[in-house]
């Protein structure tokens, strides 16, 4: 069973009231949106799609310290332990939380960010996952691929960058919306559980335009030796304690 808490280098992630606990799905994807955008220009205001427990925002504000962050959980608990977590962090001046949909969020002040995360619901057409919270947290149901990717084109700035997860049994789909969408592929990021397995899971980098990011279409976590790989150690040093052992004994890898 998951631990109620994860202790970050500067942070902890208070998460029994969540659907979806601390993974290493979401570390990577954290580090590898950090990563990318320290290659850029500073990003002003930046808007977390689906909280859950807030890690990807605290990410965020660990490493930028002049960003301002929005936070939406749909989720009345997750965002009450979301709005917990940030306020016990060293950043919670910079970063809110809001409790409700991002299909209704912002439709009066229309708010635009330069940076937009997501780590969205998964699956669609699968079975739904017996926890209600888990559903909710994993399942389009409550956000449809075309239904996010709306929300992102309403509220992202003119050359701004958003970052999205998803596993790769949704490529299809998610490329099939894109289409739709107006927004276009900057990069997409194939991760691999090991050099031994086919790649689980994708990172798409979108924006209104075409840009060129310097950085690598794939990630290894592990190696062919099935130790974490040194770019896996590298990604999250900021933010994992040495006694976690790189998440091995703590989380899975969903």
């Amino acid at each position: 069973m998951p631990n109620s808490w994860f202790q970050f280098r500067q942070f902890r992630v208070e998460q029994d009231q969540c659907g979806m606990k601390v993974s290493t799905d979401a570390c990577v994807f954290g580090g590898l949106l950090i990563r990318i955008m320290k290659g850029l220009p500073a990003a002003a205001r930046a808007l977390d799609i689906g909280t859950g427990t807030g890690l990807l925002s605290l990410m965020l504000a660990q490493e930028f310290p002049s960003l301002h962050i929005d936070a939406v959980e749909i989720d009345r608990d997750a965002y009450r332990q979301a709005c917990y977590n940030i306020e016990q962090s060293p950043w919670g001046g910079r970063i809110r939380c809001h409790h409700g949909s991002i299909q209704e969020y912002g439709q009066d002040s229309r708010p635009r960010y330069d940076l937009i995360i997501c780590n969205p619901p998964f699956f669609t057409g699968h079975l739904p996952a017996a926890e209600a919270k888990r559903q909710l947290a994993r399942h389009t149901a409550s956000l449809s691929h075309a239904e996010l990717l709306q929300a992102i084109s309403r509220m992202l700035l003119p050359g701004g960058l958003a970052g999205l997860l998803y596993p790769a049994s949704e490529e299809g789909r998610v490329a099939s919306e894109l289409e739709r969408s107006g927004l276009e592929v900057c990069k997409k990021i194939k991760i691999y559980p090991s050099h031994n397995k086919d790649y689980n899971r994708v990172v798409y980098i979108l924006s209104d335009k075409i840009q060129v990011l310097d950085f690598a279409d794939h990630f290894y976590l592990r190696g062919s030796d099935n130790a974490y790989s040194s770019d896996y150690k590298a990604l999250l040093q900021n933010f994992l304690l040495e006694k976690n052992n790189f998440l091995e004994k703590k989380i899975s890898i969903n």
